[in-house]
């Protein structure tokens, strides 16, 4: 490893470089935002954070807009244009499309197949007794205590992985030593030297 950093460190260097830029200018359109997105919605380990989180601000936001007298339409306008995510984005557009239609919000929302049935239920309950804001105060509140709860977890995770990283590391690193001691050491004691 030591002899290839030695020789090729300024190809290393190079191709992190073009990596890095190639990333920066793939991660500016809108298709790679759009798939850089979609891959934070569905990561195995960070994803259900980011889904929390972004359902969360989704219910905060339009439970909030709503309560002080913002129409349905302009609140998911506004609510569209604050979250951060492409995906959740279309599918508030395509919501909002939809209730222009004369539907409630927790039809179009069951069609995404992205938001959770318990937001769905949650909004059908909300629309059926006339308190939406209520209903979507409520969602907000159930997914900020899980996101505290699951970033708790995340954080008490990563002292252990650390832990680990570093039992590797220092293992590899005296492997290392140790192999090359040994090979030194049979250099100086060739078989049958000591006769």
């Amino acid at each position: 490893i030591s002899k290839g950093f030695s020789r090729y460190w300024i190809v290393m260097i190079a191709v992190i470089i073009a990596i890095a830029i190639l990333f920066n200018r793939f991660k500016a359109t809108e298709q790679g935002k759009r798939k850089i997105d979609n891959w934070k919605f569905n990561s195995p380990v960070l994803g259900k954070v980011v889904r929390l989180y972004l359902f969360g601000q989704f219910a905060r936001t339009l439970s909030t807009l709503l309560i002080n007298g913002v129409p349905v339409l302009t609140a998911l306008k506004i609510t569209e244009e604050i979250v951060p995510n492409r995906i959740v984005k279309d599918a508030i557009s395509r919501t909002r499309e939809q209730v222009t239609d004369g539907k409630t919000i927790a039809h179009p929302l069951a069609q995404s197949r992205l938001f959770p049935q318990l937001m769905i239920d949650l909004i059908k309950i909300g629309e059926d007794t006339g308190d939406v804001p209520g209903a979507l105060e409520n969602l907000a509140e159930t997914y900020e205590n899980e996101l505290t709860l699951q970033l708790r977890v995340l954080t008490n995770l990563i002292e252990p992985a650390m832990i680990i990283a570093m039992a590797i590391g220092v293992g590899g690193l005296l492997f290392s030593i140790l192999s090359a001691m040994f090979a030194i050491t049979s250099s100086l004691n060739p078989a049958g030297g000591g006769q």
